[in-house]
């Protein structure tokens, strides 16, 4: 009996010696994945995924790759785009306007203006978004949590979703909010819009723009309307 147990002894060591079970496989029973199923990723994916190639508008600051097909020179050159709204692409002597287009509309622009310019005869051309530059909407007044909202890529900002990422309105706050929107032509617009009409039916949302500012005053008599 004494010389079967040693017997058995060895052999299971040899059989862990070979085979050697995970900490998790002999604790739980069940076996582990393979190390390559369980591998995060290192890959960083194309930020254009954020939002829809044909309906997210490039702005300034954002940043591009462009993928020229047998040219290694033009090939995966990272761009931003600047304060004008343009890209100085390779071998272009002047800037492209960029900004505005959807990443389609801009990828269309490129092959043609390479094309225009006999750069290339029928070029095989791809960009993708690799950054998006930060739209933000101050909000400041009789909110709960007043502060800067940055808005993702892809989505609108609207009065009622940016009131409410401050935590909505404060036990005082009025029913009229003032918007100060920022023009291309260096002015600034204000303009008056009813937060609880915005509240209670979609379509009286406000759509606000990069860089608007809403203030929503007290309103000690009447507020939370």
């Amino acid at each position: 009996m004494k010389n079967h147990r040693l017997l058995s002894s060895l052999l299971l060591s040899i059989s862990l010696a070979v085979h050697p079970l995970s900490a998790s496989a002999a604790d739980s029973g069940k076996p582990t994945a393979p190390a390559s199923a369980t591998k995060a990723s290192t890959t960083n994916p194309d930020a254009t995924s954020a939002a829809s190639r044909e309906t997210y508008h490039l702005r300034v600051n954002d940043t591009i790759n462009m993928d020229v097909v047998d040219d290694p020179k033009a090939n995966l050159v990272e761009y931003k785009i600047e304060s004008d709204g343009t890209v100085r692409l390779k071998y272009l002597k002047e800037p492209v306007k960029l900004a505005g287009l959807t990443v389609d509309e801009a990828q269309e622009l490129v092959v043609k203006t390479y094309k225009d310019n006999e750069i290339f005869v029928n070029p095989e051309i791809s960009i993708q978004v690799r950054g998006f530059s930060d739209r933000k909407i101050n909000v400041a007044g009789s909110v709960n949590a007043p502060h800067q909202v940055i808005i993702p890529p892809g989505e609108d900002a609207t009065l009622v979703s940016v009131v409410t990422a401050c935590g909505g309105p404060a036990p005082i706050g009025a029913r009229t909010v003032t918007i100060t929107r920022h023009l291309a032509n260096g002015k600034t617009e204000n303009f008056k819009a009813d937060l609880k009409d915005a509240y209670n039916d979609g379509t009286k949302d406000i759509k606000l723009q990069d860089g608007d500012s809403v203030y929503l005053p007290q309103d000690i008599f009447g507020g939370v309307w």
